[in-house]
């Protein structure tokens, strides 16, 4: 049976890191006005919305991110107290 060695510490690092990532997010996001008209200004306003699309993504994924490495900590130091508790009896 193969060991799983997961190190709290780095989740820990990991987790904090990525949640100030989120906290230094731009609260005003990002607005598509399009100030004239023309093929370079429709292209501007299709970049920029992809570019918001993404940055929800991004902010989604981080979020998930530190949900999963919450769970993985939690069941980790979880499974290690049951067997602790075990070898005790």
């Amino acid at each position: 049976m193969s060991e799983i060695n997961v190190k709290t510490l780095i989740l820990d690092e990991s987790i904090s890191k990525m949640t100030n990532l989120l906290e230094k997010s731009p609260n005003n996001p990002l607005t598509n006005i399009v100030v004239s008209k023309g093929f370079v200004a429709d292209e501007m306003s299709e970049i920029l919305s992809m570019v918001m699309s993404m940055d929800e993504s991004i902010d989604k994924l981080i979020t998930n991110t530190i949900g999963f490495m919450k769970n993985v900590k939690s069941t980790y130091i979880g499974a290690d107290n049951t067997s602790a508790d075990i070898f005790k009896e």
